[in-house]
Order: structure tokens, then sequence, then C-alpha cells
């Protein structure tokens, strides 16, 4: 499951296929569940009525195992809203020989310290072989009647597989981190994560699992490849995704035709982390347009492309009556912090992309920007005002010039830095409230250019996310606290209580500062027990080079 409302946890693409993957397994059976919202929680307590699955009507408490997908950290709130409901105790320790084995995954369970707390176990890395192995394993011990303990220990032999309650952290006298350690010799002291070696024969489902009620992406996806070979610094899925591994454009449009055959859509999306990276993307999307001749109408949908990789040609090819707009990851308005985290667009490059879109007849130009990133200055947050003025300007005279009737609109997203664990930037600092917030106010002020539309993410949602991102396991404490305390569904803004977890922090005897500063090269991290795919020397190298760059 993963641990939102329904119309979000219905979209993700490995949800899905993992849902069909264990279906397909004889003598197993998959169901899904989604986190209530507050008034159906409601509802369900004063009922006495146990969380259900959607497929069976079964409680919870009544699966051998309750996985969840992790792959966001303002969702851990909701995990102790399924547990509780389900009847299922949110502590690990805590838990019987006829409670089921809870089970945890995703991005976000590279750094599991925060939540370990409540998992019985997490499996990291891809799970297309790794699930299915973890599954059977625990059949077999179900069927020969190991205890929990027992069971749990072979479950920790797994390759990619991390037992909480066989290891414990270690903290200096001034409550400082000082190591992650087993508590037994028969358990691995490091984890690996396990992927996939290759894509092309890896399991895909040939049907679409169609919602009941309206979901955030409904449409039909394609994965083209796991992996980024660009390297920004700050991006987390870029490291921990590693390697690239492509699948063959046969093998695509294969998946492609055996999906429209069985759930055809108004919508194709080419999932990847940079889909343009992928070589044979026209060709691919060509094909997929031949085959749909008869519906003009369709959607070709790129959801991830680099400024520097985007073309008017790919831009023409995915266009449709419907297509309203394209989407740049800018992160800074400098061409030198660009260049320090590893994402060397120049601007001329950007005003190009957003020319040629203009040109082919898309009006809508959505901007993603960070502050707060290493090194950054004022005079950084000053230069957008120049790249987005000079932006402006030049949309302007070319509608003029060709005698456009739409103009287009320029909508910009701003949102705090985030240190992420497995990246070089995961010894840099996060700024504090008040400076984020100054710096995100600063750039609010680009409204004021026309065409320029302005929003950004609320800094304290920021810091609770570097919290869960960096954190410890201690912070389970806090998490726990503030859901006592009422915190649900943190990502949304309309649930969203700092006030709650600045108590909860302070019940749990610990700061936010604590978790916010700058890390020193040389310490352990709560993390760094996990290979996620590059060596901590690697990620050294980045950040030395990153920080010895000039902005």
């Amino acid at each position: 499951m993963l641990p939102d409302l329904y119309e979000i946890g219905m979209s993700p693409l490995g949800f899905r296929i993992l849902y069909h993957m264990i279906n397909e397994i004889e003598g197993m059976v998959c169901e899904r569940v989604f986190a209530p919202d507050q008034d159906l929680e409601q509802l369900l307590r004063q009922k006495g009525a146990p969380l259900w699955s959607l497929e069976t009507c079964r409680p919870l408490k009544s699966f051998d195992c309750v996985g969840f997908s992790l792959n966001y950290e303002l969702c851990y709130t909701s995990i102790l809203t399924v547990l509780d409901l389900s009847g299922i105790p949110l502590k690990a320790a805590e838990r019987s020989e006829d409670d089921p084995i809870v089970l945890g995954g995703g991005s976000s369970c590279y750094n599991p310290a925060p939540t370990a707390e409540f998992f019985d176990v997490y499996l990291l890395g891809e799970g297309e072989e790794a699930l299915p192995e973890l599954l059977n394993l625990l059949a077999g011990c179900k069927e020969e009647g190991l205890d929990r303990e027992s069971t749990l220990l072979k479950l920790a032999g797994i390759e990619g597989a991390y037992v909480p309650r066989f290891y414990e952290e270690t903290y200096d006298d001034e409550g400082r981190f000082i190591e992650h350690r087993a508590l037994r010799e028969d358990v691995p002291a490091n984890v690996r994560k396990r992927f996939l070696k290759e894509m092309d024969s890896a399991y895909y489902p040939d049907r679409v699992l169609a919602p009941n009620v309206a979901s955030v992406h409904e449409r039909l996806t394609l994965e083209l490849f796991r992996g980024c070979a660009k390297g920004c610094r700050f991006c987390q899925a870029g490291y921990v995704y590693r390697p690239v591994r492509s699948k063959d454009q046969e093998v695509v449009f294969d998946q492609y035709r055996r999906l429209m055959e069985t759930s055809p859509s108004s919508e194709v999306g080419l999932l990847s982390l940079n889909s343009p990276d992928y070589k044979p993307i026209p060709e691919l999307i060509d094909r997929i347009r031949e085959d749909q001749a008869d519906n003009p109408s369709l959607k070709i949908g790129i959801p991830s492309s680099r400024v520097d990789d985007y073309t008017l040609e790919l831009a023409l090819k995915v266009k449709t009556p419907r297509t309203r707009g394209i989407t740049m990851a800018v992160e800074s308005a400098s061409e030198g912090m660009r260049e320090r985290i590893g994402k060397p667009v120049t601007d001329e490059q950007i005003i190009r992309a957003a020319r040629d879109a203009y040109l082919s007849g898309l009006t809508e130009l959505k901007m993603y920007f960070m502050v707060g990133l290493p090194g950054e200055t004022d005079e950084d947050l000053d230069r957008a005002f120049k790249l987005l003025g000079d932006l402006s300007r030049i949309l302007r005279d070319l509608r003029r010039e060709k005698g456009m009737k739409r103009g287009m609109t320029v909508k910009v997203s701003v949102g705090g830095f985030v240190p992420k664990a497995h990246t070089p930037f995961q010894w840099a600092a996060m700024l504090d409230g008040e400076e984020l917030e100054r710096r995100l106010r600063c750039m609010s002020r680009l409204r004021k250019i026309p065409g320029v539309q302005v929003s950004y993410h609320e800094p304290d949602s920021s810091l609770l996310e570097a919290l869960m991102s960096r954190g410890d396991r201690r912070v389970a404490k806090a998490i726990l606290a503030a859901w006592q305390k009422g915190a649900r569904f943190d990502s949304w803004r309309e649930h969203f209580d700092f006030e709650i977890w600045l108590d909860a922090m302070k019940e749990a005897g610990l700061e936010f500062a604590g978790y916010l500063g700058a890390r020193p090269t040389d310490a352990e991290l709560p993390w760094d027990f996990i290979w996620a795919g590059a060596k901590r020397e690697m990620l050294l190298d980045e950040w030395s080079e990153a920080m010895g760059k000039e902005a």
C-alpha cells in the first residue's frame, strides 16, 4: 500500500507492477488498502470497525504480511494510522505471533532509521526479484511453524532485507550519532540494495489496474529505462536507482500493444528519470502515433525532461490539440549554481527551449526552482529576475512578431533544498525556517514580471522533510508523539500543522536544528550501512568538487 489517499496511492507504477506480479504467483494473493481520510478514520473509530482490504474486505490484521511503499517522507504518520485502525501494534517490538509481518520498501527507506521502530523488515531496492523471494521464504516459515523471531532472522539473510530489531544505534554523551551496528553475528553488518541486472525480461503487467474514482495519474504507463546518467548532485533518485538499464524499443512497443489491447487509454506516459535520454524515443513515438492513426487526440506524455535534452522536434511529436505546455526543472536561476549542482544548463538553453515550445503552439511553461542550495547567495536569487525578465520580454516580442493569439504563461514553483541521503549533498546544511522563508519570499517577487505566476512550498514542510530524510532512530519518538497529537497527511497543505511537530519534538527531547546542520565528512551517518548504488568515496569526491566550484 501507499500510505496516502486512494487517488494518490493508485498512481505509482511500482505499486501497480508489484500488485499484478504477486497476484500471478501461485498460492499468493495481494490486495490493496490506502490511508483513510480523517472523516473515514473518525467513522471507523466510532463504529469500532477495522481497516479492510478493497478486494475482499478482509481485515488487514488477518494477512500474513502488510507492505508499505514509502516514496515520500511526509507520509510517515499515515503508517501509524493504518496500523492502529487495523489493530496491529504500532511498534515492531510489541507485535505477537498472530500479527502480520510489517514490510517497508520504496525510496524513503534508504534512510530507514526514523521509522525503524514501526517496521519488522525493509526491502531495499527494486522488488521484482526480491519481493517474491521474501514472500516465498515467509510462506515457508509459516509452513514450518517458525516463531516470529526465527522468521525475521531468516528474512534478514535475504540480500536487500534489513530487520531493524537485530541492530542498534549508539550516541555519545552529547547525543550525537556514533554508529549503527549489528547485535548478532549471524546478520549482515551492511545491507546492499537489490536491483535488476537488465530490464527486457523484467516482469511488466499487461493490463492496467483501473481506479474506482479519479486518481492523480490515469494513463497507460510505459517504462523506458531505470537510472539516470546525469548525476545531479542533489537528486537522490539519480543515485539510488543506479545503474542505468534501458529497455529495447521492441520490448517497450510490445508492452504498449498488450496494454492497449486490454486497457485502451487516451494518454500514454513514457516514463523514466529523464525520458529524452532514451535514444529511440522519437521512433517509438512515431510508431505509437502510427498505431493510433485513428485517434489523433491520443496524448503522449514525457513527464521528466531536462532542459538541455528538450528539442522542438520532440515537442512537436508529443503535441496534440489538448497539449498546453511543458515543464522545466531549472533548479537555480544562476548558471554558476547549476554548474555546482551538476546540472550545467545555460540561460540560452532555457530560453531557446521555452521559445521553441511557444512556437510549437504550447502556451504554458512550468519552471521548478530550489532555494537554499549549498553555496547559494542573494546574488544567485537576484539572477532569477534577469532570467525570467528576459524570458518574458522574448516571449512577448515573439507574440507580436508572429501575430500569435495567446501569450505564454510562465508558472514558477519554488521549494526549499532538502539534503538527501546517498547523494553528494548529504553532508550539506539545511536552511533554518526563518532564512528559508526569506529566500522564498524573495523569489515570490517574480510575480511582478508580466506573464509570470509564482507558488512556493511551505518552508515548515521542507524542514519536516529534512528531519525525516536525515534523522536517526530517535526521530520515531517525535513521529509517534505527532501522530498522537493529531498529525495526519503532512504532505497536504490543508492538513499540515507544524505546531504539532514542534510540540512533538519537544516531547521527544529533540530539536530540529540538531538534524539540519552540516554533517562532518568523517562522521558516520545513520544510513551509511546501506549500499544504495554509489560508494561513499565517490559521493565525497562529488561533494568536494561541488564546493570547490564558484557559483
